[in-house]
């Protein structure tokens, strides 16, 4: 009699263990969910890898200069409308003084920098969810150093989700990913990965703009393409592929 109780008890303990772990990791997927009212499947579709491109240096005899970045110019056609330590914008018009094509250059500050910050604004899309310590250890975890590495880890990541059987690290890291392309993230069509003597990522926007951010040791650089028709894939390609630094 005293085995079965011993039994019994044996088995209540395990079923209550099982019960108490299952409302553990169900309160905490719940916790680490998206609470607004978004489909995140429409923002994932804009990560989806279109190619990844390898890039070789090719010189130029003019360049553009922006901060310490400079490419191949071919912008003598176009009207520069604006010029400033953080700006430079090229529009070119048609003899009707419709805009034909645009080129913009900027200095952004880096994802790296912005998760990296004590106070960072991240924390705003995270809803406090995850401290600095949290973002810290899923960068080392998947050896993130600079923006191109966070995008090429939120494609890979993208379609993963969670159960209860997942650790409470893989639950945060999976809630890091969905936020990232929700809220942080511009929403395009495509990502392409830039390889090669020039680093980066480029997000397609219905074949009618490239935003392109070029990543340079600790900074960032965005270039934005608009009129796809102007600047197709293959001549963005040989473009980027004139980029220097001083």
């Amino acid at each position: 009699m005293k085995r079965k109780y011993i039994v019994i008890t044996i088995i209540l303990i395990v079923i209550f263990s099982l019960i108490g772990y299952i409302i553990y990791k169900s309160y905490n997927i719940s916790k680490y969910e998206i609470t607004t009212d978004i489909n995140y499947e429409t923002y994932a579709k804009g990560t989806t890898l279109k190619e990844e491109i390898t890039l070789n240096h090719t010189n130029a005899e003019d360049y553009v200069v922006f901060n310490n970045l400079k490419i191949r110019n071919d912008f003598k056609d176009f009207v520069m409308e604006e010029e400033s330590e953080v700006n430079k914008k090229f529009y070119k018009y048609d003899s009707e003084g419709n805009l034909e094509a645009s080129f913009l250059m900027s200095k952004i500050d880096s994802y790296m920098d912005m998760l990296k910050k004590e106070n960072n604004p991240s924390k705003i899309y995270f809803d406090n969810k995850l401290t600095n310590e949290d973002i810290k250890e899923i960068l080392e975890r998947n050896n993130i150093k600079d923006d191109t590495d966070i995008i090429k880890y939120l494609i890979k990541n993208k379609d993963k989700s969670v159960d209860i059987f997942k650790g409470i690290k893989d639950i945060k890291e999976n809630y890091f990913v969905k936020t990232f392309i929700s809220f942080i993230l511009p929403q395009g069509e495509s990502v392409t990965i830039i390889n090669g003597d020039v680093k980066g990522y480029m997000i397609n926007f219905n074949d009618n703009a490239k935003f392109v951010t070029i990543t340079n040791k600790d900074k960032s650089y965005n270039i934005t393409f608009v009129k796809s028709t102007y600047f197709n894939d293959d001549y963005v390609r040989e473009l980027l592929s004139t980029i220097v630094f001083e």
